[in-house]
Parts: C-alpha cells; structure tokens; sequence
C-alpha cells in the first residue's frame, strides 16, 4: 500500500485541538490550515475569558501576526474550516453542551491535546485541575470516538527531571496514582492540599513538572484503548522559519533573558554558567507533532493500539552551548542589534548560588531600583523598576532549579521523525536543525522579540546604536569614578591612621 504524503492524510480529516488560543496552539492551527489545505475541519476548544465569549476571543486572533502568511496563502480558511467549541478542559465532558459533545465524540479523526497550564507557581489543585483532570477529560471523550485514528498528548522533557538526569523516550512510573491524586483533589479542600504538596507531589520541583507527569501517566494507561502518542518538548521559544522567523507571543524562558538583560535590568543571573539547556523552537515541535500523528496512523487507517510512541523534542546535539555560553552569545547579539530604550549597558554575570543570587541582586537590582524609583517620584514620574525587579528574581528563582542542572534528553525517535518525511512533503514538513548554528538562531529570535513582543520601530535603530555605545563609555566612566572613590576612601582612612 502506498503512503500518503502528510496532506493527504489530513485531507478531509475532522481535528480537535486543545489548547489553540496558546503559544503552541496557534502555530499549531496555522500550519495544518495552511499546509494541509484540504483538511476538513478544526474543532478548537476554546472558554470565555475576560468578559469575551469562545468565538469573540477566536475572532480576535486573527489579527495576529502569525496568521498573516495563512489569510494571503489560505484566504478565509482560518474562519471557515474552524468550528468554535464553548469549553474548558477543567471540566466534565470538557464543559461542551450536548450538541457540541456529540459531534465531537462522533466526528473526530485526530486529536492534538495542547492545552496546559505551564506556570510552574500553580497552586497544586489548579494544576491538577489543569494538567491532570484536563488531560482525563479529553480521554474521556476519546475513548468514545469511533473514528479515532491517533491523539497526540504534549507533555514536556522536564516531567521526570526528579527522577533522572538522562530521559529516555519512555514513560517512566511515578510514585504516587493519578487517580489517588484526582480523588484527593475533588474532595479535599485546595488550601490544604496545597499545604500537602511536597508529599503528594514526591518533592518535584514544582506543580506544573508533578502534574504532567501525572498526565502521561494517564495517557499510558489508556494506551490499550485509544492510539496515542506523546510529544515532550524542552522549551519551547520563538520560531525558526514559520509562520515568519522569529515570531513570538510571550517572555518566557531564556526570550524574558534576553529582554531584561538587553534591557540593563538583570545585572546577575541565577544559573550554572557549564550547564547546556535545551531550548526548541515552537515550529520545530509543531512539525515534528503533525509528522507523529501521520506516522502513527500509516498505512491508512490503522488503529495502533498497546503502545506508546514517545518523542522527545529537543535539541541535544553537538550543537548544543553553554549558560555562559548563551549569555556570552547574547551580549554580542544585542550589540549587534541593541534594544531601545534600555536603562544601562547589557552586562551580567553569573552565579549558581541561591545565596549568592539573592545577594549580588539586592545590590545589583534592588538597591539600583531603589534609587531610579526614587528618582523618577521627584520628577513627577510613576515608580516602576522595583516592581519589575521582583518579578524578575521571583522567576529566576522559580527557573532556578533547571537553569542550576543539567539533563539530557534522548531523542534518537523524535530526530527518526524527520527521516520519515516523504521527499515531497520536504519543502513543507522538514524540520531539521542540524544545520543551524546557535548565535543564527538567536539573532532571529531577537529580531522576533524586537518586533513581535516589544514593537520597536525599525528606524529607531542607528539611534539606538549610538545610545548603546554612549552606555558603554558611561558604564566604564562609572566604573571608574566607584573604584577611584573606594581607594581614595581606604587611602584617607588607613593612610591617616
């Protein structure tokens, strides 16, 4: 039997996305209606939010940059091949009416569950709720459809990061039953289960890690009734090549870094400088997510159920740099191409400490905030630096048991996903990164962050140039004065003694 190139397999296909509204979600809808054009329908799952009904949040996406290549290369597929669904995960029957449950439970082809919960300061229970019962909801649901061919559950490398230092693509067992946990969860009030959380979750670093973990466990248990597949990616940042180089939506990860360090707000960073982290772009993982749905289901059709093919998206390879590294590499991008209105010149040092952090920041960050707050109160200005600056530790601590290890990731299975891609579907599906170097990469993403996130006007730039290169000569002036005035101050104390 021949093997349908990966648009024809979704030819006429009815897909349920959570999850869509997402960083991952949106590349997600964006590259099946664009490079799977005969694609029959997207359900995305979508709650009211902020006073904006599903549809009127749908509607408002599509204004974003990152649809801008679909409305010129699909005109009108992003309404009208997307079927709106009134929803939460959180909830029974994934909160639907009854029409809308029906449809989905007797029409669905291919399930990419996405929707998740990725802050790590969760209390337990809403991670749970989140992570773990959302998760059993839609399997739930897929358990009852009758033309299931695959679901796609993305989890993430970092869910047994707890358990071992190299993560092989598996599920591993985990300590404590994930239906003990939903149970407790439902009939426990959240305050003190929130205090039990360093029993409950077996000391993971944090909720969002314990309730994936539980999420995958959940998904291998159903493995003999459903066909699934689960998709971990490492950190997901900005685009390589699609929908456009570079796009973004949001500061997490090492984007926030570049962002405030570029800026002269972070001075240190909490972070082991010989560790290598493991970052993925978000079109990478997106690809290597719809190539799994279409590998698992060939040739046409095929149900296969009793196993779990588990791919881990990430980019451990010869490639892969350094903390000190990356930061190194930062400094000289953002020379290259520095940030408007920054406060000082780009220059940071770091610590693996906790103890150190916390003590070079209250110098470095706090005390510096202090002043400029000060400051712009006495010409009439709203203080903002030390709000930021504690945001800013709060997240570095919060990131600072992964940014202080290191792991490795096994992804010999997820890099066969590439090898799998019929020479035709190449130019479209082809996610190979074996040739990109890292400081490429992360001029695109800060050219992203530049555009995208932070709306700074391409012709600002040379200004921004000369305002950077002034910096660096009064930072070294400042530097200077300090050190003359310290010795000068040691001199006139000890001398006249």
């Amino acid at each position: 039997m021949d093997i349908p190139r990966i648009p024809e397999f979704y030819a006429g296909k009815r897909i349920f996305i959570t999850g869509a509204t997402g960083f991952m979600g949106k590349v997600l809808v964006e590259k099946l209606l664009r490079s799977c054009p005969d694609v029959d329908r997207l359900y995305v799952l979508i709650r009211c939010k902020k006073g904006m009904s599903a549809a009127e949040r749908w509607a408002e996406l599509s204004n974003l940059p990152c649809f801008e290549r679909l409305h010129k290369e699909q005109p009108g597929a992003f309404l009208n091949k997307v079927t709106v669904l009134d929803g939460d995960v959180r909830n029974e029957r994934l909160g639907l009416s009854e029409e809308n449950y029906d449809l989905l439970v007797k029409t669905t082809d291919v399930i990419f569950h996405v929707a998740a919960s990725v802050r790590f300061n969760d209390p337990l229970p809403e991670a749970i709720r989140m992570n773990t019962f959302g998760t059993k909801s839609v399997v739930d649901a897929a358990v009852q459809m009758t033309n299931l061919q695959v679901f796609v559950h993305v989890s993430t490398t970092y869910c047994y990061c707890n358990k071992c230092s190299v993560v092989e693509e598996k599920v591993y067992p985990v300590d404590m039953d994930w239906r003990t946990v939903l149970d407790i969860n439902q009939n426990i009030d959240p305050v003190s289960f929130d205090i039990l959380g360093q029993k409950f979750t077996d000391f993971a670093p944090n909720t969002y890690v314990f309730s994936k973990a539980l999420a995958e466990q959940i998904i291998d248990d159903y493995k003999d009734r459903i066909p699934v597949v689960i998709v971990r990616p490492s950190i997901v940042i900005s685009s390589w090549k699609e929908p456009m180089p570079g796009w973004v939506d949001n500061f997490n990860g090492p984007i926030g870094l570049i962002v405030a360090g570029g800026k002269g707000v972070i001075r240190i960073a909490l972070s082991d400088p010989e560790a290598i982290p493991d970052y993925m772009a978000v079109d990478v993982s997106i690809k290597a997510m719809i190539i799994a749905a279409w590998k698992a289901s060939v040739p046409r059709g095929a149900k296969k159920l009793g196993n779990v093919e588990v791919y881990n998206s990430s980019s451990t390879s010869a490639k892969s740099i350094s903390n000190r590294e990356l930061l190194e590499m930062s400094r000289d991008i953002q020379t290259e191409m520095p940030l408007h209105e920054t406060l000082w010149t780009p220059s940071y040092a770091i610590t693996r400490s906790f103890a150190m952090y916390r003590i070079r920041s209250f110098f470095a960050h706090f005390l510096v905030a202090l002043l400029v707050d000060t400051l712009l109160r006495l010409i009439g200005k709203s203080p903002m630096l030390l709000k930021i600056q504690i945001k800013v530790q709060n997240a570095m601590v919060a990131l600072g048991y992964f940014t202080t290890k290191e792991w490795t990731f096994k992804n010999d299975r997820f890099r066969a996903l590439n090898d799998a891609v019929l020479p035709s579907d190449r130019e479209d599906f082809d996610f190979s990164f074996d040739t990109l170097e890292p400081i490429d990469y992360f001029r695109i993403a800060t050219a992203g962050v530049k555009k995208y996130l932070l709306h700074e006007d391409p012709d600002y730039q040379p200004q921004a140039k000369r305002k950077a290169e002034w910096l660096v000569i009064l930072d070294k002036v400042v530097r200077y004065l300090i050190s003359f005035g310290l010795f000068y101050w040691l001199s006139r104390r000890y001398v006249s003694a």
